[in-house]
């Protein structure tokens, strides 16, 4: 189910509810109690209904925002290449190329944080983002 579909939906279930609206006004004498309670249940039921819908559709714009965001990650990890326990990224001749990257960030949030130097060592880096120690080696 796409949005348009779930769009196409609500409209129905709003011109339904309009025509349910106007039955109500129908005056059609002693069935007149009945046939406004009746209506009354539709016009509840459209309205619970069109609620429902309505948080689909939310639900469906997030998941499409998800699946946009993955998207780009995959796309991002595709430029990127992993040699001594961190990520960097694809030079020209398709070797590892600038500073190195969180592998723990980069598997796991699909983030590319660069990793910096220690000030206790110059031989450890650290990841801004998690707090995570490595040892730093060159990528060439």
């Amino acid at each position: 189910m796409d949005i348009a579909s779930i769009t196409a939906a609500l409209t129905g279930i709003k011109t339904a509810t309009d025509i349910a609206k106007s039955l109500k006004e129908i005056d059609i004498g002693l069935e007149k109690a009945e046939l406004k309670l009746q209506i009354a249940e539709l016009i509840s039921s459209l309205a619970d209904s069109k609620i429902s819908l309505v948080e689909i559709q939310e639900i469906i714009i997030e998941k499409e925002k998800e699946i946009q965001s993955l998207k780009e990650s995959m796309d991002t990890k595709h430029s990127y290449v992993r040699k001594h326990e961190a990520y960097y990224l694809i030079g020209e001749n398709g070797s590892p190329t600038g500073e190195p990257n969180c592998p723990l960030c980069f598997e796991v949030k699909h983030m590319a944080i660069h990793l910096v130097r220690c000030t206790k060592s110059h031989r450890v880096s650290v990841c801004p983002h998690c707090k995570n120690e490595f040892t730093r080696k060159s990528a060439l």
